[in-house]
């Protein structure tokens, strides 16, 4: 059994656990500074992470975001590829 262990550890994590490691890092780095979820991507790894009551303040926020003056919708940091807001 130990050996077993002991070999499954040397595996190392998949790349796809990498992966959401990655992405969960990049989206608490923006709920960090008062950014929410700026992609349906980033919703769904939110509702993985995240409880309900999070998620609701997510969304407070995303509803607040300011728009641009010529009335396009840039997000909290002024998202370049305007990559679309909270799920409702």
């Amino acid at each position: 059994m130990n050996r077993m262990m002991h070999t499954l550890l040397q595996l190392g994590p998949t790349p796809e656990a990498d992966d959401l490691a990655l992405q969960e890092v990049a989206l608490r780095g923006l709920l960090m500074h008062g950014v929410p979820p700026r992609t349906e991507a980033e919703w769904r790894r939110a509702a993985e992470v995240f409880d309900d009551e999070a998620l609701a303040e997510f969304r407070r926020w995303a509803r607040a975001e300011p728009e641009s003056p010529d009335g396009r919708d840039e997000g909290a940091a002024g998202d370049l590829a305007g990559s679309g807001g909270a799920p409702s």
